[in-house]
């Protein structure tokens, strides 16, 4: 047993601050285990080591504050959150540790290479780091050498984990769901093309995409689908609940999803165990 504190940081680009002052904290609200906080800091990771060094700071006055002495500080990203679970540690010395989200950590690494030495060092000076995917291990590994002890790997749990039969009946049909926000990296265009080129073996073949987005992103996967005259056969069919996802994944013919990149994809896990 053993207490923690969550601090849900999210940031905000569109007010004087993100220039003046990055890294400046408005706390939203507060569960006793989980505080949700806004940070202020230009988008593109502009003043990211700054924007993290004010975060650090905050948090280590709300502990004090708090009366909250902790024994390990950890932090979701090692490209983010890392450089402000650094220097909490270092502050209350104790030790940190880091989970690596490969889509963003590898495009921060690449985009912020001026970053390079303190990513180094916050990968080799972490007590623990936790890769979702064997890839992100190995990518940093390669980037800046070989960590003692590894990295530990720990696959993510879905929430959908139920073992269920196939359940195919009726026309076939292609599954695909994903945030449509993330449409680009989603690769759905080509997805659309693979099923328009399908449709010349199998004539009543169609095309389901699940999931939700903004408006712009919804606008953009409709364009799509227009641009190669699919309307008839690809269908976007909103949201699915997680106790519901996987009852749709069982009556499709095959579930499909491109991407370009993923940080580890557990739509793959939902789809594996349901048919």
């Amino acid at each position: 047993d053993f207490a923690h504190r969550i601090y849900s940081l999210n940031r905000v680009g569109g007010n004087a601050d993100a220039w003046i002052r990055p890294g400046k904290v408005h706390k939203v609200a507060d569960e006793g285990r989980i505080a949700s906080w806004q940070y202020s800091a230009p988008s593109k990771s502009i003043f990211l080591a700054r924007s993290m060094r004010g975060v650090a700071r905050a948090i280590l006055a709300d502990l004090d504050e708090q009366r909250i002495r902790p024994c390990f500080v950890h932090a979701h990203k090692l490209s983010f959150e890392g450089i402000a679970a650094r220097a909490v540690a270092s502050a209350l010395g104790v030790r940190f540790g880091l989970t690596l989200q490969g889509n963003t950590d590898q495009k921060l690494a690449r985009l912020r290479w001026d970053l390079g030495g303190r990513y180094r060092r916050l990968w080799h000076e972490a007590e623990t780091v936790i890769a979702f995917s064997p890839w992100i291990d190995q990518w940093c590994t390669a980037r800046w050498g070989q960590r003692d002890p590894s990295a530990e790997l720990l696959p993510c749990v879905p929430i959908a984990d139920r073992i269920i039969p196939d359940g195919r009946r009726g026309a076939p049909f292609i599954a695909t769901a994903f945030n449509l926000d993330d449409w680009q990296n989603k690769n759905i265009g080509n997805l659309i093309a693979a099923a328009v080129k399908a449709r010349a073996i199998f004539p009543k073949l169609r095309l389901e995409i699940a999931g939700s987005g903004s408006q712009a992103s919804q606008d953009a996967v409709g364009k799509l689908i227009a641009r190669y005259q699919a309307a008839g056969f690809v269908q976007c069919i909103g949201r699915l609940q997680a106790d519901s996802i996987q009852d749709w994944m069982s009556l499709a013919a095959v579930f499909a999803l491109p991407s370009r990149r993923e940080s580890f994809g557990m739509v793959f896990l939902e789809a594996l165990l349901a048919g």
